[in-house]
């Protein structure tokens, strides 16, 4: 199976915008309190907000909606504070840099990651994580107006300190950005012995850009820790006279599976709930005319995920399961999902 990679002419094309970023110290003592109780501002971090408005002057407020509206816009309101508050410059690493390179994640990260060279100072922050590392100029580059870790170097880190199932979301996002699978492996591979790096080894074998979310990376790693082989993704499927994708499957033994995901609804049909049941019906019924068996799961069958598996597994002949090996480090407890 050819795994997707992006043109390299595409390597980390999304464009990310950092938000403006207001500083307790650039402001007059007084200002910050009354617009925090006016609820003109949110605070982002200790000493840093934001506008809950499009204002552009601390003077000035309106009652637009706060860019905070999301955990993913308010992470990157962080990093934008991380950013204007540092002392000395930082590079912006790990799933941070992950995040800043577009890549979509299992969930959204809780501290800021940067990497320095010498050990933080005394002061530390709490929702911040610092990784001691000399970085060479061809590990860094310049992403949404800060230093960031390459799409490699990304992917590499993301892959080391990431759990397994993590790492293979961020991993399938950054390869769909043009992320090279080699270069990232090699990289690990220079830190063989150090903790994480067989697993994240495993992570690289298996990274496909051609999973198009988050839930269809974690239905793959589902599969693949129960010892199923290594699936195709986006399927194609001729019925009806059209080219249906299903998310991924085995063609050779006439069984698909497709991850349902509230988003993925939503694109449908234009969103409306009766026309994509409906479209999904007939989508559906197309597929499985050509012989295909179609075996659909929602997020919570995935954890845990022994009914989901159970279901697939009865498509497989007896003979094909018995080789099946299940990888025991990659089996998820509940309160990893």
């Amino acid at each position: 199976m050819e795994r997707v990679r992006a043109n390299a002419g595409t390597r980390g094309a999304d464009a990310i915008e950092l938000p403006r970023v207001l500083l307790a110290r650039d402001l007059p003592c007084d200002v910050v309190e009354l617009h925090l109780r006016a609820g003109h501002m949110v605070r982002v971090r200790r000493g840093a907000y934001l506008w809950a408005s499009n204002g552009d002057d601390y003077s000035v407020a309106s009652s637009v909606a706060s860019p905070v509206e999301d955990a993913q816009s308010a992470y990157l309101a962080r990093i934008a504070a991380v950013a204007a508050q540092a002392r000395k410059p930082v590079v912006f690493s790990h799933v941070s840099a992950a995040v800043l390179w577009g890549a979509r994640t299992w969930r959204v990260p809780g501290l800021v990651h940067v990497t320095q060279p010498s050990a933080a100072s005394a002061r530390r922050s709490r929702d911040v994580a610092r990784h001691r590392t000399v970085l060479g100029q061809a590990d860094t580059t310049v992403r949404a107006g800060v230093t960031v870790t390459t799409l490699d170097r990304t992917l590499a880190d993301c892959a080391m300190s990431l759990r397994p199932l993590a790492a293979l979301v961020v991993a399938d996002s950054l390869v769909r950005r043009g992320a090279d699978l080699e270069a990232a492996t090699e990289i690990v591979r220079t830190r063989s012995g150090a903790n994480g790096s067989r697993l994240a080894r495993w992570v690289l074998d298996h990274a496909d850009g051609g999973a198009e979310s988050p839930g269809e990376s974690a239905t793959r790693y589902v599969l693949l820790a129960h010892g199923f082989p290594a699936p195709e993704l986006q399927v194609p499927v001729v019925a009806r006279g059209r080219v249906f994708r299903a998310d991924l499957g085995w063609r050779e033994r006439c069984l698909l599976v497709e991850f349902d995901g509230l988003v993925k609804y939503r694109q449908l049909a234009g969103g409306n709930p009766s026309e994509v049941v409906i479209a999904e019906k007939r989508r559906q019924e197309a597929i499985e005319e050509t012989g295909m068996v179609v075996v659909r799961v929602v997020h919570p069958e995935l954890f845990p995920a022994e009914a989901f598996v159970a279901r697939v597994a009865r498509h497989v002949p007896p003979t094909a399961r018995t080789t099946f090996r299940p990888v025991r480090e990659l089996l998820l407890p509940t309160s990893w999902s």
